[in-house]
C-alpha cells in the first residue's frame, strides 16, 4: 500500500509540473512579494490592457458593465493608470447612459439588504475585475497548495518572501492537510522574521548614529511590510 501511495504521489507531482499555475506562481517566488498577489495583478492587467484596446465593443462584457455600474473605485484607479482615454470614455459613457436611464425608474421604499448604489440602480453584479481577481486568487490558492509537494517548489518557497497576510489566512483555511498546513505556518513565520530584521535595520539607521551608514536590502521593507500585512497596493 505504501509503494502504490508513494506511486501515485510522483505522479501527481508530474502532472502539477505540467499546469501553467505551477510554473507562473514559481516564477513569482523569486521576486519580491506575496506571489498570489503578482500572479493576480499580473492577470488584471493583461485583462484590463485587452479591454481597452481589444474588447472595448465586446457585447457580453459591456452587458456586464451595465450590469456591475462599471468597475469598482480601485480597479478604475487602475485602469485610469494604465491609460486608453478613447476606450474609458466609451464604456464610461455606456454606463452612465445606462445609469441615466434608470433614474426614471427609482426604487420608491428604503431597503437595507443591499448596498446603496446596488439597490437605487438595480445592479446586479460586481465590477468584472473583482470577479476575474477571485477567480485567479482561487486558482492560485489551489495551485499553490498543490505545488508544494514538490520539494524544488517548497525550497523557493521558503525562501521567498511569503505569502501577505490576507492570502496566507485564506490559503491555511483552504488547506485539508494538517502536515502541509504545518509547513506554510512555518515558512510564513521565517518570511515575517526576515521582513522584522529589514525593518530593524532601517529603524536603526534612522538613528543619528547610524545615518551616515546606506540602506542596502532592506531599502524599501517598510513597502513590502505594509503590502505583507494587507496584500498588494499601489505605491
Amino acid at each position: 500500500m505504501a509503494w502504490l501511495e508513494k506511486r501515485s504521489l510522483q505522479r501527481h507531482k508530474r502532472v502539477i509540473e505540467k499546469e501553467q499555475v505551477y510554473w507562473e506562481l514559481s516564477s513569482y517566488l523569486s521576486q519580491e512579494g506575496c506571489p498570489i498577489c503578482a500572479l493576480i495583478r499580473h492577470e488584471l492587467v493583461r485583462f484590463l490592457d485587452g479591454l481597452m484596446y481589444e474588447s472595448v465593443n465586446d457585447r457580453g462584457l459591456r452587458q456586464h458593465l451595465r450590469e456591475s455600474g462599471g468597475f469598482c473605485a480601485p480597479h478604475s484607479r487602475l485602469l485610469y493608470c494604465m491609460g486608453g482615454v478613447l476606450g474609458q470614455s466609451i464604456i464610461l459613457r455606456d454606463v452612465i447612459g445606462t445609469m441615466s436611464q434608470r433614474m426614471d425608474q427609482l426604487p420608491r421604499h428604503k431597503g437595507k439588504a443591499t448596498p446603496f448604489r446596488d439597490r437605487v440602480f438595480g445592479l446586479k453584479r460586481k465590477c468584472p475585475a473583482c470577479e476575474l481577481e477571485e477567480s485567479v486568487e482561487e486558482k492560485s490558492l489551489e495551485g499553490l497548495l498543490e505545488s508544494l509537494v514538490v520539494e524544488g517548489f517548497a525550497r523557493r518557497f521558503r525562501e521567498s518572501d511569503g505569502l501577505c497576510l490576507p492570502h496566507f489566512s485564506k490559503a491555511w483555511t483552504l488547506c485539508g492537510d494538517s502536515k502541509l498546513r504545518q509547513e506554510l505556518a512555518v515558512c510564513q513565520q521565517r518570511s515575517m522574521e526576515r521582513m522584522q530584521r529589514k525593518l530593524d535595520e532601517v529603524i536603526r539607521k534612522y538613528d543619528f548614529r547610524y545615518q551616515n551608514e546606506r540602506m542596502d536590502e532592506e531599502a524599501g521593507s517598510w513597502l513590502r511590510a505594509a503590502r505583507m500585512v494587507c496584500g498588494y497596493f499601489e505605491d
